[in-house]
């Protein structure tokens, strides 16, 4: 009754003076959307309410993201902006309801702190409660060589974070999508408390890479690292050891990781963190890969020598070896000829054309025919022919034949 008796009082005083000032602190707005989440974002305030409709995609395209690139963080000695998803404000509380998913299309290309999270939290007592949530792709994590794609999920630098009722899951839209990204605390939360309850991350982490001081409080959590360990074979799905040092201390009531590796000697009680209550692992998956291989030999050239009129058909063996063919199941590499039988004289030049024609074991082949299909080692024979008879011009005569290879499955 206290704190809605201060409120009144000053909504009050602010709308004798000034309407509309005083409905900006805990405005209510509900987001059906994705450009209303965009516009949210960019107009965000202290104290809001954002209700995002639930069975809704929300999807921040890039013009989306421009639109609020102007808003920065100047925090743990990093200054950036182009955030993809920045939340800057305090006691700001974002609620969805069933199939409430969150994502953007937003591809990072660059490895800048500003580019690093999916979801950037740097106000205070901000609440997360409801969500899906699916990182963007970052097309620098592909070229720095982690095929992840994806960086952080949600990266919390303000002071008592809620997050509840999420679920995490990977990006599939594009590329490889075996990681999620990771709840990553970097916030000094000196007397407070950060909370994660009823929080299932598929193939996510959670991570307290700079968290010091303060707390974490983990209530039904789920973290499902197994297919994710090929990809990251190094990561942890909870990798609570940086902040085991630096006085922050763990409040851990159902928490279950499920991983592959035989790590559970990390998940064991410390001074200030009591043991997980599950480790779901032990067993060992060995596994291997085996990419498709073949080698395509094609002849560099023919030479038919010198042709003379009226001498007949003139035919020079031409043929297509497959070597070293290591095929999937079902799947074949196709051999096909993609450009017109013709020669020009003048060394390929000129005006006028020297036809020939192609022939595979079986039949003759015009240009985009497919000459041969192969799904193990072994040569196609081929014949090219040329008429003499419908020479018309002395010269020498050039042409090019193109050849596709392609493999399908």
């Amino acid at each position: 009754m206290k704190r809605i008796t201060v409120i009144i009082l000053a909504l009050m005083m602010a709308l004798a003076m000034v309407p509309t000032v005083a409905l900006a602190e805990d405005e209510t707005i509900t987001i059906t959307t994705s450009q209303q989440l965009a516009d949210a974002i960019k107009d965000q305030a202290n104290g809001q309410i954002w209700n995002l409709a639930a069975d809704t995609n929300f999807v921040l395209d890039d013009a989306m993201v421009a639109s609020y690139a102007g808003i920065s963080i100047n925090e743990l000695g990093f200054s950036g902006s182009g955030f993809v998803f920045p939340i800057v404000v305090n006691n700001l509380t974002i609620n969805g309801g069933p199939n409430t998913v969150v994502t953007s299309s937003y591809v990072a290309t660059s490895g800048n702190w500003d580019k690093q999270n999916f979801m950037t939290i740097a106000g205070d007592n901000v609440t997360l409660d409801g969500l899906t949530l699916i990182p963007n792709k970052s097309q620098f994590e592909i070229g720095d060589g982690n095929p992840s794609a994806v960086n952080k999920l949600i990266e919390v630098i303000g002071t008592g974070s809620v997050i509840k009722n999420l679920v995490a899951k990977p990006n599939t839209a594009a590329g490889d999508g075996s990681f999620s990204g990771s709840i990553f605390y970097s916030n000094d939360s000196l007397n407070s408390t950060d909370i994660l309850e009823n929080v299932t991350l598929t193939i996510g982490r959670v991570s307290l890479g700079n968290k010091v001081n303060g707390s974490l409080k983990m209530t039904n959590v789920t973290i499902d690292f197994v297919d994710a360990l090929p990809i990251l074979p190094n990561f942890l799905g909870l990798d609570i050891s940086p902040a085991t040092a630096t006085g922050v201390v763990f409040d851990f009531t159902n928490v279950m990781v499920k991983t592959n590796q035989h790590r559970i000697d990390l998940y064991n009680a410390r001074d200030n963190m009591p043991a997980i209550g599950q480790v779901v692992g032990g067993e060992t998956d060995v596994t291997a890969g085996v990419d498709p291989s073949y080698i395509i030999v094609i002849p560099a050239a023919v030479d038919f020598g010198s042709l003379v009129k009226g001498s007949g058909l003139v035919e020079r063996d031409f043929n297509v070896v497959a070597q070293n063919v290591v095929l999937e199941p079902e799947a074949s590499v196709k051999v096909s000829v993609t450009s017109p039988f013709a020669m020009n004289n003048q060394n390929g030049a000129g005006g006028i054309e020297l036809a020939y024609t192609l022939s595979n074991s079986e039949e003759s082949l015009a240009s985009g025919d497919l000459f041969a299909t192969f799904t193990a080692d072994r040569t196609e024979d081929g014949t090219i022919a040329v008429n003499t008879d419908i020479i018309q011009s002395a010269g020498t005569y050039k042409g090019t034949m193109v050849f596709t290879v392609s493999y399908q499955e």
